[in-house]
């Protein structure tokens, strides 16, 4: 039903719960990167917990990454150094932009990205080749 309100110009939109906290995207999960590492929302009442982002949250540490999950808002969000959207079709987004205020691709977002990429392509190879 989200998707109907779309924008043409809008690759992905968030969804919020009643209490205005963001939840996830309306075909993603979302993570964001603050000085205190990486921060996912808490999906007990609402929201999907998707199949990368539990193999995320499951692989942090071999990621190299400090991951979190927390109650985040918009603000959370506007202000995050990094932000990335996933799930098992389309991967990892990393976000450019978000509310038209640029984001930054940091090298740390980069690094993270290609290790996801590396190892659910060896999963899949190696799954495929039994």
């Amino acid at each position: 039903m989200a998707c109907y309100e779309w924008p043409p110009e809008c690759a992905e939109l968030l969804m919020l719960n009643h209490q205005g906290q963001v939840i996830e995207g309306t075909m993603s999960n979302i993570f964001i990167q603050t000085a205190d590492g990486w921060k996912t929302p808490i999906l007990k009442n609402s929201g999907i917990n998707g199949v990368l982002r539990e193999w995320i949250l499951a692989n942090a540490s071999q990621l190299n990454i400090e991951c979190s999950q927390q109650t985040l808002s918009l603000d959370d969000i506007k202000q995050a150094q990094s932000i990335f959207v996933c799930n098992s079709v389309i991967g990892v987004w990393p976000v450019k932009q978000f509310l038209q205020q640029p984001i930054s691709i940091s090298g740390s977002l980069v690094e993270i990205t290609q290790e996801i990429q590396r190892q659910i392509s060896a999963r899949f190879l190696s799954a495929t080749n039994v």
